[in-house]
């Protein structure tokens, strides 16, 4: 069996920010992962797609960043995109280095959701070659 998990994120910040009902339903799952966290059984916790504005949230909230910030933001990093999905607003890098949070970025080549991917834009494939 598995005795400990490196990292285990909770998933899906969209909204986060103005969600009530997704702030409630997250404390205690978050509640749950830094108790695994505190035994050993998980060695890093994390949230995934959440955007600067919603990392403030999470933060600022007693239940939830009160209790432990992230060790890690799982988020869409690519070219064209600095963590987050929908461009514009404040940076998420920025406040994830403001909070002492690793970001780790997923669909780094891809286009996906909103465009042209790294492998495919002819600039980079020039500054590659």
């Amino acid at each position: 069996g598995v005795e400990s998990v490196e990292l285990y994120s909770l998933h899906g910040g969209f909204g986060f920010a103005d969600d009530v009902a997704a702030r409630r339903d997250a404390r205690a799952a978050w509640r749950a992962l830094v108790q695994f966290k505190r035994e050993g059984v998980v060695a890093a916790i994390g949230v995934s797609n959440f955007n600067a504005r919603d990392l403030r949230a999470f933060a600022e909230d007693p239940e939830l960043g009160g209790l432990a910030l992230p060790d890690v933001v799982q988020n869409k990093l690519d070219a064209y995109r600095r963590g987050d999905q929908s461009p514009g607003g404040e940076d998420v890098l920025k406040v994830c280095d403001e909070l002492d949070v690793a970001v780790v970025g997923y669909s780094t080549l891809s286009g996906w959701p909103h465009g042209v991917g790294a492998r495919a834009d002819p600039f980079l494939r020039q500054l590659a070659a």
